[in-house]
């Protein structure tokens, strides 16, 4: 054995060299094991404090789960020991901590969102609309129109007559059409494909007495933006197409053509909220354009007529509710409605275009519901009643109109019935732009 410091031999069990004085410090268990001395470049007070089982006569290799002897922290290649398994627990107990904070976390989040967005009645939309034909006060259905969630058209039924019968795939998109045209009825079923930006199908059938070739494009977000259909019954033949344009997912307008002879158009603007705005109506005698709050409530609705005479109601709502009309005639005043009273039944008074009064109007309201509009004239005379039935969401379910004869009786003019469904989750989410 030599030293390290200065060469010379050194005899066995010596703890100094003679020569030089340099200490020489060997391991009991394994003599061959490298040694120490104080002129090695070891950084001692890096080093973790000495276990009470090393021995006090030199610093042994540490083995198991100890330190190494540069204090780098665990030994990777030891076994796990007691300390490793608590540092495992620990990590262990800090992911299931933070899983059920992010749970929380979620929950809060979809809570908010139900209370502040999700609305109940919000759920619901109406499945199916049935009209009633009156004549004598005895009611007769007349026509009854079924709807998709989104509120595209199932089918309808008008005066016995079946008439077109929908089906749609998980998209929205229609997937199946039933027809009857002159007594015949045929079927076409619709598989898309995108051109590139649009989706895309078509399909015909063919008549006794002609061929039907329909075909139907959606945008990338599965908004229908043009429907055509080409009859030829009988060696005539008719074109009809509906094109819409949209924005922001809202549909701003909607024109149909017959034989490339635009018909009618349909145009929206929206509030920030999502409400509607504006809708301007415009056909081939009358054009109307309507004004709603922010609230939904329609403040005015301004009819022109063929020959360009403006017929314009505004109307005034304080919480939702109705508290004045105006009406008008080519910006003229024809007549005024005023609140005269409120408390749980609201009371108007009617005046004419020369501020005489005419008549009376009370609106009953049940909660936020306005269940019963009652007509009098001047001489408190009742002239007609509407009624208005609910469903526990705040969905109107019945609409009835009377009138009054000369002997007070009360004779039914109008009736209209609604339906309504659940919205699938799909669907409601798709609306209110969460996750779709």
């Amino acid at each position: 054995m030599f030293c390290e410091n200065c060469g010379n031999q050194i005899s066995a069990g010596a703890k100094f060299c003679a020569k030089c004085g340099t200490p020489t410090i060997i391991s009991p268990e394994n003599p061959n094991t490298q040694l120490y001395s104080q002129n090695h470049n070891v950084d001692n007070n890096s080093m973790p404090a000495v276990q009470n089982d090393i021995p006090e006569y030199g610093y042994q290799q540490p083995i198991g789960n100890s330190y190494d002897v540069t204090g780098n922290g665990y030994n990777d290649s030891s076994q796990p020991g007691k300390k490793r398994k608590k540092k495992s627990k620990k990590k262990a107990s800090k992911r299931i901590a933070s899983f059920i904070a992010i749970l929380v976390a979620v929950a809060f989040i979809f809570s908010g969102v139900y209370i502040f967005v999700i609305k109940e009645d919000d759920w619901y939309y109406k499945s199916k609309s049935i009209y009633y034909n009156v004549k004598d006060g005895e009611a007769e259905k007349f026509s009854e129109t079924e709807y998709f969630e989104n509120g595209l058209l199932l089918s309808d039924t008008t005066d016995g007559e079946k008439g077109d019968e929908y089906s749609y795939d998980k998209h929205g998109r229609i997937s199946s059409m039933k027809s009857e045209e002159d007594g015949g009825e045929y079927s076409l079923e619709f598989e898309y494909s995108k051109d590139g930006k649009n989706y895309v199908a078509s399909d015909s059938a063919e008549l006794d007495s002609g061929i039907v070739e329909f075909e139907v494009t959606y945008d990338s977000n599965y908004n229908i933006i043009s429907v055509t259909s080409v009859q030829e019954i009988d060696g005539e033949k008719t074109e009809s197409k509906i094109e819409c344009e949209y924005k922001n997912g809202r549909e701003i307008s909607r024109i149909s053509y017959i034989d490339g002879e635009k018909r009618s158009e349909e145009y929206k603007e929206y509030y920030s909220n999502g409400k509607l705005k504006t809708e301007t109506v415009k056909s081939d005698h009358d054009n109307y354009i309507y004004e709603y709050d922010k609230d939904g409530n329609k403040i005015s609705e301004t009819r022109y007529n063929d020959n360009g005479v403006e017929y314009k109601t505004e109307s005034t709502y304080e919480k939702g509710r109705l508290i004045g009309e105006v009406y008008k005639i080519d910006g003229e005043k024809n007549s005024e409605t005023k609140l005269d009273k409120k408390d749980d039944v609201y009371k108007f008074e009617c005046y004419n275009s020369s501020d005489e009064l005419n008549g009376y109007q009370y609106m009953y309201y049940e909660g936020k519901n306005l269940v019963k509009i009652e007509s009098y004239d001047e001489d408190k005379n009742m002239t007609y009643v509407t009624e208005y039935e609910f469903d526990k969401h705040s969905n109107v379910t019945s609409q009835k109109t009377y009138s009054y004869d000369e002997n007070g009786e009360k004779i039914l003019d109008r009736q209209t019935e609604y339906e309504y469904s659940r919205k699938s989750f799909r669907q409601f989410f798709k609306e209110i732009k969460l996750f779709f």
